[in-house]
């Protein structure tokens, strides 16, 4: 039987998805991309099966229109209103929207964790500036302000180190930030993966994660110096929170490890960026196995076939030059992917994946 789907987004996470989308052309009659915007990275695409709709991510008669001629809906990003779906395309959305709700606000993912007893950083709604000052009198400099909402790839992100950083966020408005302990942590690492409606799970090899301006730069895969017992702890918190969630599609859970204590960061119920390397690392990507789990297909192999690392290319801050620099590529194997977007200010703009 072949299935017609809705993706909401065109960015590079939907052009990847698209392109994955070709391996499995017997269970696909149609594809519908709806966007907000017509400067997308997936307008190049010349296939049959795909259209691309332009139109307000608000505009609840449009979006249900396209939804009711579809059997599964699913999103390449997070930051869209859940509330314009009527409640019998809701039950078509997986990620379940309903998880979504929660994750799209920080302060109520990290609750949901602590709830479940998931180590979180110590953290705190904000709602003032004097709440900043408590919570640094008790937990001491430095400490991170944290949007709740719609904050990625550095974004909305503000490390306090001492009175001076402190003293811009005296006007602060309620609602906004939430306040988390910093963490000196020693890696920063994330695990992958998905289950279908028969509990089958399937997770990819944990990986290491490294940032700049806290936007990542690199993934190492796999991470290879992770003991057991840290590793065997997180694959364990990776299960449960599936568990929890109970959905279908890709997610991703970020960790802080210091020494052998695990701190879990966020979770993204979607492709994510430290997945990309599975495009050419493993028998069956992130994005094929995240249409696989949503169409409530068998799940595809994900047996790592080699080691490496992943650089992504972003204008402004890391050039396919400066990976170069550290990597000569002319002596590695390698795989350069660019996503059709103007390099504009600091941006990711495609990718690179090297063989150790």
């Amino acid at each position: 039987m072949k299935h017609i789907l809705l993706i909401i987004g065109a960015g590079q996470l939907g052009l990847l998805l698209l392109e994955e989308s070709t391996k499995l052309s017997k269970y696909i009659k149609k594809i519908y991309i709806y966007t907000d915007t017509e400067d997308n990275c997936c307008k190049y695409l010349d296939y049959d099966f795909v259209e691309i709709i332009i139109g307000n991510y608000n505009d609840k008669d449009k979006l249900n229109k396209i939804s009711n001629m579809c059997d599964y809906i699913t999103y390449e990003f997070e930051n869209f209103p859940t509330d314009v779906f009527s409640q019998n395309n809701k039950h078509k959305i997986f990620p379940n929207i309903d998880i979504l709700k929660i994750v799209q606000d920080k302060y109520t993912q990290k609750q949901f964790m602590l709830n479940n007893n998931i180590n979180v950083p110590t953290f705190n709604i904000i709602n003032s500036y004097q709440d900043i000052v408590n919570f640094i009198n008790i937990h001491q400099y430095p400490i991170f302000l944290k949007n709740r909402k719609g904050s990625f790839d550095g974004r909305g992100n503000q490390l306090i180190k001492d009175e001076n950083d402190l003293n811009k966020f005296t006007d602060i408005k309620p609602n906004i930030y939430i306040i988390e302990k910093y963490i000196d942590f020693d890696k920063e690492v994330s695990i992958i993966g998905c289950k279908n409606s028969n509990n089958d799970i399937i997770y990819y090899d944990i990986v290491q994660n490294k940032h700049k301006n806290s936007i990542l730069i690199e993934t190492i895969f796999p991470d290879s110096d992770l003991n057991k017992t840290v590793k065997d702890k997180i694959i364990n918190i990776f299960n449960k929170i599936l568990e929890l969630f109970n959905t279908r599609g890709i997610i991703c859970v970020e960790f802080f490890i210091k020494n052998d204590l695990i701190y879990y960061n966020e979770c993204c119920l979607r492709v994510h960026n430290s997945g990309h390397h599975t495009l050419k690392s493993s028998y069956t990507s992130q994005f094929e196995n995240h249409l696989r789990s949503v169409m409530d297909l068998n799940l595809g192999p994900h047996i790592n076939v080699f080691p490496g690392h992943f650089y992504n290319i972003i204008s402004g801050l890391q050039t396919e030059e400066i990976i170069n620099q550290k990597c000569d590529l002319k002596k590695n194997t390698h795989y350069i992917k660019y996503y059709n977007k103007k390099p504009v200010g600091i941006r990711k703009i495609g990718h690179l994946i090297m063989k150790n």
